[in-house]
């Protein structure tokens, strides 16, 4: 019974033995054996004598003849190791960028030659670049120490993202990329000046005669050329102007005379000064426009000379239009108007210097081509107030309004800037008109313009075709009248069948 016992223990034992010893088996063959053979895509076929390879760095290629690798010579080291793994096949390994050759002879002596060009490893940046930008058709070239990019994108401001992608994987990029759509943008500015003018004003002048005698104040300023002595002719007024006043009135009785002047004025004024420049530019690029004149400006230099320099002014408009794509254009504009302030000149020796009021704007916006960014706010008050009159009789309550004039004016003065972006492009050949206004007419000649009527007439010739007239040109509203060498009139050729002439009355036929 201990026997059958025992047996069977033993027999349990190596069972478990022989468990055991294939699994340690196949763990052994698992990672003692050799690597897996290259996959056959790695494997490049030598077809011709003359063969040339693109590598990465870091990957390795397996070479295979047709026939029996006799002798081989690798390039260089440096680049590259070769390794043969079998009697028609050499495995390559790229180590660093560059270009070498390999030379491989077969038993019957024939040469085989393979070039080798190795570039860096482009293809995480590659990965980056189609994850950030899916939109975007990108190719990317590896050089030794650079990488070129190649392919389309939608704006400028993407273009610039994906060189700096591409700096944070090698020192020098390389940008062929070439920015799809129209990056050409014409700028349409309005300036408008709205200027609120408030006007009150108050002034009296009076003068009496009577005989030799009179008496006159002329505290408005209206009364002027009085003829004091030998009276005054109650019919005679070329003396006194009277031009400028607002509500005259007079008084006369034979000699004895009396006028008086009354100005009394209330006046609101809205004045706009409007200035419409247009710009073009390209996308990224600075562009201005300026519009005004300068002013010269004495300066002092030694030994008693002077040289001169010009200050400008007016309106200026720079403005840097970036294309963003989707019909989104960012602009940055600074638009400037000035002008010039004798208020408050300078005196500089014996010239007077004077100053410039500068009203400007500087923002940056996003929008798209076609709408409009309106820069208002930029408010100026100006305040003048005048009281002019007779000592001592205008300081008198009530009765010396009746000898002194009193102006005061308010001003206000507002700036407004409208600026409105366009996406533009040249136009083609078959859109550009063959010529302007007035290319195919001439001067009229008397008969022309005092017997007809005519302002101009189309140049043609004495046949009455016209040579520089295309068929192409289109039927043209001012046609018709040839020479009257002749005696006879007769039209251009045109798609009308009958010759026209424009006179005052409009079209006329003509046999």
């Amino acid at each position: 019974m201990a026997s059958r016992t025992n047996s069977g223990f033993r027999t349990i034992l190596a069972l478990l033995t022989f468990l055991v010893g294939s699994t340690n088996i196949g763990w052994a063959q698992q990672h003692l054996l050799p690597p897996t053979p290259t996959p056959a895509s790695s494997t490049i076929k030598i077809n011709s004598r003359n063969e040339r390879i693109q590598l990465i760095t870091g990957t390795s290629r397996t070479l295979e003849l047709a026939v029996q690798i006799k002798e081989l010579l690798p390039g260089d080291s440096q680049l590259i190791d070769v390794e043969p793994i079998g009697k028609r096949q050499v495995r390559v390994v790229a180590k660093l960028p560059g270009v070498t050759r390999i030379d491989l002879w077969d038993a019957d002596g024939n040469e085989y030659n393979v070039e080798l060009l190795i570039t860096g490893d482009a293809r995480k940046l590659k990965a980056t670049l189609e994850l950030l930008f899916p939109d975007a058709s990108i190719r990317v070239t590896p050089l030794e120490r650079a990488v070129v990019l190649w392919g389309d994108v939608t704006s400028s401001e993407q273009l610039d993202r994906i060189v700096r992608v591409a700096s944070d994987y090698y020192p020098d990029v390389i940008n062929n990329i070439q920015v799809g759509g129209s990056q050409t943008v014409l700028l349409e500015v309005k300036v408008i000046e709205v200027s609120r003018t408030k006007l009150r004003k108050i002034g009296f002048d009076m003068a009496f005669f009577q005989g030799d005698d009179g008496i006159a104040q002329n505290a408005a300023g209206f009364i002027s050329g009085i003829q004091l002595g030998g009276g005054v002719d109650p019919g005679y007024t070329g003396r006194i102007a009277i031009s400028q006043i607002t509500h005259p009135f007079a008084i006369t009785n034979n000699a004895d005379q009396y006028l008086g002047f009354l100005d009394a004025l209330r006046q609101y004024n809205v004045a706009k000064i409007i200035s419409e420049p247009v710009i073009v530019a390209e996308s990224g690029r600075a562009a201005s426009f300026g519009s005004g004149g300068e002013f010269p400006i004495l300066i002092p230099q030694s030994l008693g000379t002077n040289s001169i320099e010009y200050r400008e002014f007016g309106t200026r408009v720079d403005f840097v239009p970036i294309v963003k794509g989707n019909g989104y254009i960012r602009l940055e504009v600074y638009p400037e108007v000035s002008e010039i302030d004798a208020g408050r000149s300078v005196s500089l020796g014996e010239t007077d210097v004077p100053t410039l009021r500068t009203r400007f704007a500087n923002t940056a916006v996003t929008m798209k081509s076609g709408q409009t960014l309106a820069i208002a706010g930029l408010m100026q008050t100006r305040i003048e107030a005048i009281n002019v009159g007779v000592p001592l009789l205008a300081d008198m309550p009530i009765i010396g309004a009746a000898f002194r004039r009193v102006r005061y004016e308010e001003n206000e003065i507002e700036l407004l800037f409208m600026v409105t972006p366009h996406l533009v492009g040249a136009m083609e050949a078959s859109q550009v008109p063959l010529a302007g206004p007035g290319m195919f007419t001439r001067v009229p000649n008397n008969r022309e313009l005092y017997g007809y009527g005519y302002l101009e007439v189309p140049f043609c010739c004495l046949d009455g075709n016209c040579p520089n007239c295309e068929s192409s040109y289109g039927d043209q509203t001012q046609l018709g009248l040839a020479s009257a060498a002749n005696g006879n009139l007769s039209g251009i050729a045109s798609t009308r069948r009958t010759p026209q002439l424009i006179g005052p009355d409009g079209y006329e036929e003509i046999d």
